[in-house]
This record gives structure tokens, sequence and C-alpha cells, in this order.
């Protein structure tokens, strides 16, 4: 049997909150409260900055490959890809760099702000007057 009548008492779930006995325990409570709520809202607003960094910079080619068969060589056979801004802001291509300089050119692309949910094109060329592979492949990686 306890001492206090059968019932047992929880000291940690029903002590109140102690706010310090001086000013300076206080203060440093306050603080320590002000500073967790700060670091949860500085996490929040960054993440959101950065999702919306990413939501703002995403094209999308449908058809990132392009096949163009058995091709002379001294053939410079064209292709251009479509891509589709899948944002809510338009977006401008700045700059279109192709993965092979020696044998690929970009010809053209879309200078212009591609609209949100819009198209834009990039245009390449294939050179084979140096090439000695037997396959070559274009690919557009965004």
């Amino acid at each position: 049997m306890c001492s206090n009548g059968g019932r047992l008492r929880m000291s940690m779930f029903s002590r109140r909150i102690n706010f310090g006995k001086n000013l300076f325990e206080r203060l440093l409570f306050i603080f320590s409260i002000g500073l967790l709520l700060f670091a949860i809202f500085h996490i929040a607003f960054t993440f959101s900055e950065i999702s919306r960094h990413l939501e703002t910079n995403l094209l999308v080619c449908n058809e990132p490959n392009h096949d163009f068969g058995r091709v002379t060589q001294g053939v410079h056979p064209e292709c251009s890809f479509i891509v589709n801004n899948v944002t809510n802001n338009p977006i401008t291509i700045q700059k279109v760099v192709p993965g092979c300089g020696s044998c690929v050119e970009i010809i053209d692309y879309s200078h212009e702000p591609i609209p949100a949910n819009g198209f834009g094109v990039v245009k390449t060329t294939l050179f084979t007057d140096d090439l000695e592979r037997d396959s070559v492949s274009i690919r557009v990686v965004l």
C-alpha cells in the first residue's frame, strides 16, 4: 500500500513547467524557445526555396535519343529535339553544349523564353567526315 492512499504520483508528467527561480533562468528559457522556433521556420523556408528553384528549372525532352540509322561518311544529317517546359514559369535556354564536340554541332536552339507548358527546339547536326566509329548517338540531357 502506498503512503498517499494507493495513488501513485508520476512526478515527471504532473510537474508544472518551472520557468526558473531567477530572472536569468527565465530569460534563458525564453531565448531557447525563440531559437528553436527560428530554426524551425528557417528550415521550412530553406526547403520551400529549394523546391521553388527545382520547379522553375525543368525542361523535359520526350525523345532524348535519335537514331540516324546508317549514314554515309561525309553526309551531315540534322535532327531537332523538342523540349517541353513543364513548369508554371517561362524558361530561357542560355547555353547548349554537345556531349561530343568533334562529331555533333548545335545548329540552333530556342533563344526566346519558352512559356509555361510551352515547347522549344534544339537543332543538331552530325558530322561524319572524319568519323571512324560505326555508331554515334545524339542524346539530349537537360
